[in-house]
């Protein structure tokens, strides 16, 4: 394999990992141009190697396999580094040598690619033939389960070449054609062997599922702030932190790093990791499957009332455990489900030549969460022939395409290069995964309606590099784009400064928002009757396509063919699709191309077919009326800066600054807070004990009507020496507190003067009222001052809610008959007015 050039992110990583001066540099060189002459089969090899290496045989220890699951060749010299420090050069021969050997056997290179060829279930099945076969029948002996137990494709040729050795085609080909003649029959033992052997090991499998993608996906910042929180929570030591993220300088190893230490500590400590992984980066968390901590209490805590017991079996393992979310794909509702098998059995019927290449895209495009799913229909909408080797899909037909919905269409556009297509694809979004810039810039535009981002578009344009310090982007290349065409056109042109020129965008946005721009609106404005019309029908049969029912649609193709306005052949391209989607976009496609006439007239006959359709596409869907899609809901968009608060920025933040990397990370934390998260940050900064908590309280009025800025000054003021360490407390607190939040809720709203009542009232032992004297509580050392909130979360379980709720109403009234009291007779104390007002009442 020639030597590519490394891209700046690369050229970054590798100066990370061998800084000038670097006394193994030579070594590290060395490694790296022999990974760079791998191809992608060998280097598979290479990490086998590594991982299955015999310390016994082959003199040096092996890599667990998780450490090396997605790393590329700079990740890999990084790990080579660490594990074999004196020794590098002489593992590194040994596994050339192997691989050299390995690249000489046509059989195995034979048997490999068949074995590539094949899906993850298909290769169950064959693993299952493998080790259920009868000599005396099939004419090879068996290979033992437990040997083929979590073996992958590399696996499976080494053992089969070690079982098999003269015979290993025919065993191959004998297996093919089992798998083929069982197509669309039921084998329940092999289904039954497939299924993990007890619900440990299903909560396994699904932890190493779940830990390789995270391994794959984990931005750095997460990283980062996850290993905090860990060390914070305990989970981790300082100096493991210190390992995972001083030691690695590439974010793969980073992440599995810290996956590997978290996994050897059992299954407490991956049950916190997940966890403190859905406060630190919920979309995230989505991404892998975990639904969001406070659901999954909520669903816990707070069952429904008179709910009836589910007849469904219940998940099991991690599922239940960590509050894994159903898989894509997945419907709670058995018609949607049902809906779908109808639709794949059409697209992929029994016997179907195409099946294998079927089942393995829709398993493909399964394993793409949301965000990859935009972008696998984005390359395909974009493709250029001559450069991708492939003609683009129209957009109108990917509009509202689901998974099923392309596998159909890619079949029936790519049919024998089907593959090919989604191969070049992946390798595309695999390129995008990470993108700091892109993913940053793609949230921020889906939180843009539609005439926001019309106005994004022309402030680009508009761009006038001397004032704003960018160059404009031409109008013709902004014309029709949507948002991901946007990303794209802004990273290319911008490149690093894509963070800054959104955000000086973002504040145009923002201080226009009350305003009229009329070049904005001339732009927008259509510039004739007839523009406007085409307009109004082209939204009309888009929302068609993702409205209109089959029979519905089957109907209004009859009674166009009955005028003429279709053809025969025409419908029959149509019903070439499977899914209701793809038949629609397909009809829709060929009615535009024959002009307004034409779609005119689809909208006048389906007033007669199916007027509530008809009157539903006459009104426009809007953001009144329509719940925008959003996959992105999760995320937030960091808060911009006015002038004003850049101004005292720069004054709590100047450039020479030496604080200034902490103050920054103080700032994006802040930044990354909810308003709700930032309001129980001050409750607790307020209410903090320091012989508890190890640092004092900041008084009300301070916090009173301090924003994030305001928050970040105080802590710089109040704690000079631990304001890392404080603010990590708190979120802590804020973190493992989100069952309790409404208990906080509660207090947060009083002022200090009441809140001292509430601590006396509720120190006053058996002086309260029957529901506050019934709940047990921790037992308060005397003159110890109590902190209500707190003493209230400990007296707080899933059981016991509504008798909590029941005393906050009676802390309340106690609280406002106390301080009554105190106004009409001004002699007593604070103090002295709760003890008299708690007497009384005893």
């Amino acid at each position: 394999m020639a030597n590519k050039k490394m891209s700046q992110e690369e050229e970054e990583r590798w100066s990370a990992m061998c800084p000038p001066g670097d006394k193994d540099a030579e070594t590290k060189v060395w490694l790296k141009e022999r990974l760079e002459k791998l191809g992608d089969r060998e280097l598979q090899y290479f990490h086998r190697y590594l991982r299955t290496a015999d310390k016994s045989k082959d003199g040096f220890k092996p890599m667990k396999r998780i450490r090396l699951q997605g790393a590329d060749r700079l990740d890999t010299v990084e790990l080579m580094v660490q594990t074999y420090p004196k020794k590098i050069r002489v593992v590194t021969e040994k596994i050339l040598e192997k691989i050299t050997t390995n690249k000489e056997n046509d059989v195995h290179n034979w048997l490999l690619d068949a074995l590539d060829k094949m899906d993850d279930k298909t290769l169950k099945y064959f693993h299952w033939f493998l080790q259920t076969a009868d000599e005396s029948k099939d004419g090879f002996k068996p290979i033992q389960q437990k040997e083929l137990q979590d073996a992958d494709r590399l696996d499976t040729a080494d053992l089969m070449v070690q079982t098999y050795t003269t015979n290993i085609k025919e065993v191959t080909k004998t297996i093919q054609k089992k798998i083929k003649s069982s197509k669309g029959k039921a084998l329940p033992e092999a289904e039954k062997q497939m299924k993990p052997s007890s619900p440990a090991a299903a909560e396994e499998e699904e932890l190493s599922k779940m830990l390789d993608q995270f391994v794959k996906k984990a931005p750095k910042e997460t990283l980062t702030q996850l290993s905090e929180a860990l060390v914070a929570d305990g989970v981790l030591k300082s100096s493991e932190k210190e390992n995972i993220l001083q030691k690695n300088h590439t974010r793969a190893n980073k992440a599995s790093c810290l996956a590997d230490t978290v996994m050897a500590k059992g299954t407490g400590a991956c049950k916190k990791m997940i966890h403190h992984l859905q406060t630190v980066d919920a979309p995230l968390s989505s991404e892998l499957g975990l639904l969001s901590a406070p659901f999954a209490q909520q669903d816990r805590c707070s069952p429904e009332p008179n709910s009836e017991p589910s007849s469904e079996p219940k998940t099991g393992g991690l599922k239940s455990l960590f509050g894994f979310s159903p898989s894509k794909g997945s419907s709670a509702n058995p018609k949607a489900e049902e809906s779908r098998d109808e639709s794949w059995h059409q697209i992929c019927p029994e016997g179907d030549s195409d099946a294998d290449i079927k089942e393995w895209l829709k398993e493909s495009l399964e394993d793409l969460d949301s965000r990859e799913m935009k972008y696998f229909h984005w390359f395909l909408q974009t493709a250029d022939k001559i450069k991708d080797g492939f003609k683009p899909i129209k957009k109108s037909r990917l509009e509202h395409a689901d998974r099923l919905d392309t596998v159909d269409l890619m079949v029936q556009m790519y049919t024998t290069n089907t593959r090919e297509v989604a191969d070049k694809i992946f390798k595309k979004i695999k390129k995008n995964i990470g993108h700091a810039f892109k993913n940053w810039l793609l949230d921020i535009l889906e939180e843009l309606d539609d005439r926001e981002l019309k106005y994004f578009h022309w402030f680009l344009q508009a761009g006038d590099k001397s004032k704003d310090g960018f160059k404009a982007i031409k109008k013709s290349r902004l014309e029709g784009a949507d948002r991901l065409d946007t990303v794209d056109l802004m990273v290319q042109t911008y490149a690093a400064k894509t963070k800054e020129v959104t955000k000086k965008i973002m504040e145009k946005i923002e201080n226009n928002k009350d305003k009229v721009i009329p070049e904005v609106d001339q732009q927008s404005e259509l510039s004739s009757t007839a523009a406007a019309e085409e307009k109004v029908l082209t939204r009309m049969l888009n929302d068609f396509v993702e409205k209109v029912p089959k029979e519905t649609f089957n109907q209004l193709m009859e009674a166009l063919i009955g005028s003429n306005a279709l053809k025969s052949s025409e419908k029959e391209e149509i019903l070439q699709n499977h899914t209701r989607v793809n038949m629609a976009s397909c009809f829709v496609d060929i009615v535009m191309e024959k002009g307004a006439n034409a779609s005119k007239e689809v909208i006048t006959r389906l007033r007669t077919i199916n007027p509530q359709l008809s009157t539903e596409l006459s009104t426009p869907s809007s953001p009144d009326n329509k719940v925008k899609k959003n996959p992105f809901s999760g995320l937030r968009i960091k808060r911009l800066l006015s002038e004003e608060q850049e101004e005292s920025w720069h004054q709590i933040c100047p450039p020479w600054d030496k604080d200034s990397e902490l103050k920054h990370w103080l700032k994006n934390t802040l930044e990354n807070l909810r308003n709700k998260d930032v309001k129980y940050f001050r409750w607790y900064l307020r209410t903090a004990d320091e012989s508890k908590d190890g640092f004092k309280p900041i008084r009300r009025c301070r916090l009173k009507y301090a924003d994030r800025l305001d928050i970040l000054d105080l802590l710089l003021q109040m704690y000079p020496t631990k304001t890392k360490e404080v603010t990590e407390k708190i979120l802590e607190k804020i973190s493992s507190n989100k069952a309790h939040q409404w208990i906080l809720d509660f207090f947060e709203e009083l002022g200090d003067k009441e809140l001292k009542y509430c601590q006396m009232l509720l120190q006053s032992r058996d002086k309260l009222k029957g529901g506050i004297r019934s709940l047990k509580r921790v037992p308060v050392e005397d003159g110890e001052k109590v902190d209500a909130a707190d003493v209230m979360m400990q007296m707080y379980n899933s059981d016991s809610r509504e008798e909590v709720e029941k005393v906050l109403n009676e802390l309340k009234e106690s609280t406002e008959e106390a301080l009554s009291e105190a106004d009409q007779s001004n002699p007593l104390s604070s103090t002295a007015a709760a003890a008299a007002a708690a007497g009384e009442r005893d």
